[in-house]
């Protein structure tokens, strides 16, 4: 029998996480579509720094400052407490930042939003 790769595993385990929320109704268009309040280049900044610390990936705060302009706030925060929860099911992940990304991309794209097009 072939040995599942850790990356279909992950994968997996996202989309378990995915359909829990769902069923819960946390999820939802409507939910996702309240846009950012007006922000401070500070505010967002700040908020850029926060997000690189809790992934331990600061050399890509200019790409977390253009998810912040992009992206609801609310759809950051899911991402991250979605990393939290993997995180602790899995235990130590080597590179959240590459995680935050695959999941960010995929949750903008799900509402109408191509980041890849804007930040590449």
């Amino acid at each position: 029998m072939v040995k599942e790769s850790k990356f279909r595993r992950l994968v997996r385990l996202i989309n378990k996480i995915e359909k829990i929320l769902k069923d819960l109704n946390i999820t939802g268009l409507d939910y996702y579509k309240n846009k950012n309040k007006k922000k401070t280049s500070r505010e967002i900044e700040h908020f850029a720094w926060e997000i690189a610390t809790k992934l331990n990936d600061q050399h890509s705060i200019p790409f977390y400052i253009k998810v912040i302009k992009l992206v609801p706030e609310r759809v950051i925060f899911d991402t991250l407490e979605q990393i939290r929860a993997i995180e602790a099911h899995r235990g130590k992940i080597k590179n959240k930042g590459a995680l935050f990304n695959a999941l960010i991309f995929g949750k903008a794209k799900g509402f109408g939003e191509n980041i890849r097009k804007k930040y590449y």
